[in-house]
């Protein structure tokens, strides 16, 4: 357990890299070291190269990934590779996986901002958050504009 009490602490559910690495590589062909650095940009921060590597060789296996060695420049031969189109299918898949994912954790710190009185944010998308209760204080923003008016 975590500090919080969570059992298994913060980690990613299994496989959940997978559609992220997709993504990267329909992008762009990269080699390992790089497409590490687009995941820890992206909050991937404790994914380490042998995770990732084990990953590449699962979703190769698979048909997901190719790859080939790429020799050119001055240093040593590095493995560049490009995501497949039976890879570029299974990312369709994880997109509707993880949109999933977004619905079932909005609706978490929806039902979340009800049992404990205030409002969350928009989401910056159009419209905002749709289905978000407003359980702001009331008073509004002082614009003397109430929602919908226009």
């Amino acid at each position: 357990m975590d500090e919080f009490g969570v059992p298994g602490g913060r980690r990613l559910p299994k496989n959940f890299i997978t559609p992220w690495v997709l993504l990267v590589l329909k992008q762009w062909s990269l080699h390992g070291y790089l497409i590490l650095q687009q995941l820890n940009r992206m909050g991937f921060s404790d994914v380490d190269h042998a995770t990732l590597y084990r990953e590449l060789r699962r979703l190769e296996g698979q048909g997901f990934v190719a790859s080939e060695w790429e020799t050119g420049g001055s240093g040593p031969a590095r493995r560049v590779y490009r995501i497949t189109s039976a890879g570029e299918e299974v990312l369709l898949g994880w997109a509707e996986v993880v949109s999933g994912y977004q619905r079932m954790i909005n609706g978490f710190f929806d039902l979340y901002a009800q049992a404990f009185g205030f409002a969350l944010p928009a989401d910056g998308g159009e419209g905002g958050r749709s289905g978000v209760p407003d359980l702001g204080d009331g008073e509004g923003d002082g614009d003397g504009e109430g929602e919908g008016a226009h």
